[in-house]
This record gives C-alpha cells, sequence and structure tokens, in this order.
C-alpha cells in the first residue's frame, strides 16, 4: 500500500516537472493571467503601450519612411521592457509583428496629422506615465530618420504634456546626430571621386544629365497631374449623367490655373472624353495612378479631393450617387476619414447659405413682380406667356420640377462654348437662343410663383 502511495506521488512529481520544462508559453499565461486578477490597471497600461507604439509608427510614417531603424526599434523594445501582456523572450517578436501590421494600415488608410494627434489625444487622456524616456527617443528617432521635422513633434509634444526643455534638448540632440549622418554619407560621397581632369568632367557630365533628368521628371510629374486630375473631374461630371455648364467652368478654372499655355487643347480634349459613357473602372484606374504617382504627396491628393468637391458642388446639389462617387474616391486616394467630413460639411454650408440668399432675393422679386402684374393688363401677360411656354416647349400642365428640368437641358443643349467649333455664328445664335430661353423661363417661373 504505502509502495503504491509512494509511486502516485512520483508520477506527480514526473507530470509537474514535464510541464515546467517543456510548457513555458502556458506559464506565461498563467502569469498573464494572474497580473491581470491582482493587478486591475493592467488592462489600461496595455492599451497604452500600443497606442504609443502606433504612433511611433504613424510619425514615421508620415515623416516619409516605410519601416523603422534599428535605433527606432531598440528604443521601443526598452520601452516595451516593463510591460505587462509578454514575456522578455517573446516581446521583441511582437513589437515587430505590431510595427509591420501599423505600417500596412498606415499605407491602407493614408495617415494626416489629424489622425495623429487624436492619437496623442488618447495617450494623455490615459494618463499613464511608464517609461516615458524610452518612449520620447523613439517619437524622435521615428521622425529623424529622413529628415527634421520641427513643427509636427512641437505639435505632438505639445498635445502629450512633454514639457518645452525636455523638448528642446532631444530636438537639439537628435538634430545634431541626423546632422552628423548626412554630413557623413556626404564625404563617403566625396571620397569616391578621382582627382583626374577626365573623372571631373565625366561628374560633371553625369550632374548635367541628372538635372536635366531631374527636371524633366518633374515636367512630367507636373503634366501627370493635370492630365489624371481632370480626367478624375471628367469622370465625376458623367457620374448624375447630367453635363451642367457650372460644371464645366469648374474644370476651365482648374486648366488656367495649372496649365494656361494649352488651355484650348485641354478644352477641347475635355469636351471629347464627355462624349464617352461614366465606368467605374476607369475611376479606379485613374485613382490608383494618382495614388502611385503622389504616394508622399498628401496635399496634392487632398486638393484633387477638394476640386471634385467643387464640381459636384457646382449646381448646388450633391444627389446619393455623387456622395457615394466622392466617398469612392477618398478611399482610393487614401484621404483620411477626418477631412472627408471636413470638406463635406464646409460645402453644405455653403451650398445652404446660396440657397438662403436664394430664397431672399426671390421672395423680394415675388413681391415687385405682383405689383407690376397688377399694374398690367392681363391680356398682354397670357399672351407673353403661352410664348413663353412655346419658347420652352412644354405644356402648361407640366410640373414645375418638369420645366426647370427642361429649361436647364434647353441650355445644356444650346449653350455657346459647346458651339466653338462650329465657328462665330454658331456661337452667336446660340448666345440669342439662350437668352430667350432665359427670358422665356423668368416669365413661367414668375406667373407660377416658382423660387
Amino acid at each position: 500500500m504505502e509502495l503504491e502511495v509512494s509511486i502516485f506521488y512520483l508520477s506527480l512529481f514526473a507530470i509537474f516537472l514535464i510541464i515546467i520544462l517543456t510548457a513555458e508559453t502556458s506559464i506565461s499565461k498563467i502569469l498573464d493571467f494572474a497580473n491581470y486578477i491582482f493587478n486591475p490597471n493592467a488592462k489600461k497600461e496595455n492599451e497604452y503601450y500600443s497606442l504609443c507604439t502606433k504612433l511611433v509608427v504613424y510619425t514615421a510614417y508620415y515623416c516619409g519612411s516605410d519601416r523603422l531603424n534599428e535605433e527606432t526599434l531598440s528604443e521601443l523594445n526598452n520601452f516595451h521592457f516593463w510591460s505587462i501582456s509578454e514575456n522578455e523572450n517573446g516581446k521583441s517578436k511582437i513589437i515587430i509583428e505590431e510595427v509591420n501590421e501599423y505600417f500596412k494600415t498606415a499605407s491602407q488608410k493614408g495617415i494626416s496629422k489629424s489622425d495623429i494627434l487624436l492619437l496623442c489625444y488618447k495617450i494623455a487622456k490615459l494618463d499613464i506615465h511608464n517609461n516615458t524616456y524610452y518612449f520620447r527617443r523613439a517619437l524622435f528617432s521615428a521622425a529623424f530618420q529622413t529628415g527634421e521635422f520641427y513643427q509636427t513633434l512641437h505639435d505632438i509634444c505639445e498635445k502629450l504634456g512633454i514639457s518645452v526643455w525636455d523638448f528642446s534638448d532631444l530636438y537639439k540632440n537628435y538634430s545634431k546626430e541626423y546632422k552628423k549622418r548626412t554630413a557623413n554619407t556626404t564625404q563617403n560621397k566625396k571620397g569616391k571621386k578621382s582627382t583626374s581632369n577626365n573623372t571631373q568632367k565625366r561628374e560633371y557630365k553625369k550632374r548635367d544629365y541628372k538635372k536635366t533628368k531631374n527636371n524633366n521628371q518633374q515636367e512630367h510629374k507636373d503634366t501627370s497631374f493635370v492630365t489624371l486630375t481632370l480626367e478624375l473631374l471628367v469622370e465625376a461630371m458623367k457620374v448624375d449623367r447630367s453635363k451642367m455648364v457650372c460644371e464645366l467652368d469648374v474644370i476651365k478654372a482648374f486648366i488656367l490655373k495649372y496649365d494656361k499655355e494649352n488651355f484650348q487643347e485641354r478644352v477641347l480634349e475635355v469636351k471629347k472624353y464627355l462624349n464617352y459613357e461614366y465606368i467605374e473602372v476607369h475611376v479606379e484606374e485613374i485613382c490608383t495612378n494618382i495614388y502611385k504617382q503622389f504616394r508622399q504627396d498628401y496635399h496634392k491628393r487632398e486638393e484633387i479631393l477638394k476640386l471634385l468637391f467643387e464640381l459636384i458642388y457646382a449646381d448646388e446639389t450633391c444627389t446619393y450617387v455623387e456622395y457615394n462617387f466622392l466617398k469612392k474616391a477618398a478611399n482610393m486616394l487614401k484621404i483620411s476619414k477626418t477631412s472627408f467630413d471636413f470638406m463635406r460639411m464646409k460645402f453644405e454650408n455653403r451650398k445652404n447659405k446660396k440657397q438662403e440668399n436664394k430664397q431672399q432675393s426671390y421672395s423680394q422679386n415675388g413681391n415687385y413682380q405682383k405689383k407690376q402684374n397688377q399694374n398690367s393688363s392681363q391680356p398682354k401677360y397670357t399672351s407673353e406667356l403661352e410664348k413663353a411656354y412655346a419658347a420652352l416647349g412644354i405644356d402648361k400642365d407640366a410640373s414645375d420640377k418638369e420645366i426647370r428640368a427642361c429649361w436647364r437641358n434647353q441650355i445644356r443643349v444650346n449653350h455657346p462654348d459647346l458651339m466653338e467649333s462650329k465657328g462665330a455664328e454658331a456661337v452667336m445664335k446660340a448666345t440669342v437662343k439662350c437668352q430667350e430661353l432665359n427670358k422665356a423661363f423668368e416669365i413661367v417661373k414668375a406667373s407660377r410663383g416658382m423660387k
């Protein structure tokens, strides 16, 4: 009996040893679980460490880096050394995976300064101050990978509540290191140069070739910006299948600003593109090309989206189809949701103000028209009204919406800008026709009390 009991206890001890030797991860998980039980702030601290890592990655991406260098990664490892989530051995591997994941989301979504400042607000709200020394060093190291970004770092530190003295000390140290790094690279390049005259001539030729190549690349980039933006604007114009003159005016203003020399050619190209049908595949191709060309230039992509908003809100309406088009373009150009919402709110407010002003002017004109109608004779007014309906080509029984749509369609078809290719006489006839249509529409509006 005693022998059996001793064998049983020996087997239990052996099982316990096997678990200790082979299942380190399970023990670490048990320890983590114990930490969560005995430390109520464990979840909050883990959130703090992950948000700080995200801020370091987003800062590096915003400053033009696609990865973190060894120095920044070592500072991040030091920062995560006392975190709760994992044991020391698996911690560095998890940090690299987390960093890669954040870089992936940053490239997919597109990071603006407002996103970074929102992260700073979340970190400051948690009110945890663990290992801030290493976190600050990792943050400055990430920003100084590609250059000196004083204003960006100043705004981040201000949101995080870092003092001015700490900021100035860190900025001085990292700017000195960055200058040394750049000086070493330039010295290495100079050391490779040969002293002979023939090699110097070759180098001068190379420099001239590089300058001309860079200039040609810049010119190509500018022209591609204009062409791609024009293609996207034309596709936006074709979304609601009503090619308005006010929308065409937005495109003309864009051409005058960016390519004034080739104004006539560009306008003819736009009018040619307008004859084609709207296809979503074209929009996707254009947006992907714009993002490839201007991946590092977020402001350029934001400017293109602003132009799309101006074109769609030119007729003071934004339909459901047009809104979906804008949203899709913003997602494909990797514009942040905050800037998209801000633009939409801005243009909606502008549209509402214009409509309020129009209503006020209509009410004033309506009172004046009533007085005129009372003074004028009834038979003359009815004959003018009949002529107005005949000029618009619509019956008296038609609704207000049908009359407005008919007038818009007639103006769009007979606009002088669309008759430029047919000659001066055609342009003159089109202007006279548009004046008659506008006059007829005003008469019908006054008779019906339309706004």
